[in-house]
């Protein structure tokens, strides 16, 4: 590990992996990465942080709980708030109704300690195989940190959606114990 990677990454409280894509991170910042959760950072994962990023790094799975299988075409959404308490799903409509992409994992997410707080209906569209607990978005507590992920965030159009930037905003403010 680099004293540069170990002392830039504790300057903050949470690292955002906006829609990331391949190996992003070479071995002595993976281990910086590993060693700042460890010391009680906090991980936000958006869209693909689950899907073709450090597919090789077992660590890395277990932080975002759940990887991708594959992808349910952009259309209209039913999503249900599971955990009206947490700070990403407060603003969040009972259905929240919306046109995005999503995902089939590999595991629901629940299986390796995380908290479901928003869930697909699968009734609702077409292409899901998670059943009636389909998830979208969860959290966990990890390794000394703090792990949070959406699904949503694969249009760019969603960052102009005040709903999701405030799902996302309460995920960040989760993770950095802001």
């Amino acid at each position: 590990m680099t004293d540069s990677a170990a002392s830039n990454l504790a300057r903050y409280r949470a690292v955002v992996f906006l829609n990331p894509s391949g190996n992003v991170l070479d071995a002595a910042q993976r281990d910086a990465f590993r060693r700042y959760i460890e010391a009680g950072g906090g991980f936000v994962g958006i869209h693909n942080a689950t899907a073709l990023v450090l597919e090789d790094w077992p660590w890395y799975t277990r932080l975002v709980s759940a990887r991708y299988v594959s992808e349910i075409a952009t259309q209209p959404l039913r999503l249900v708030p599971v955990d009206r308490n947490d700070p990403s799903t407060k603003g969040i409509p009972n259905p929240w109704l919306i046109n995005e992409e999503a995902y089939n994992f590999d595991v629901n997410p629940r299986t390796r300690g995380a908290k479901v707080l928003v869930k697909l209906d699968e009734s609702y569209s077409k292409g899901g195989t998670m059943g009636p607990d389909h998830p979208f978005s969860w959290r966990k507590a990890y390794d000394g940190g703090r792990s949070w992920y959406t699904n949503g965030g694969a249009n760019s159009a969603d960052y102009d959606n005040r709903v999701f930037v405030e799902h996302v905003l309460g995920g960040i403010r989760w993770a950095g114990r802001f």
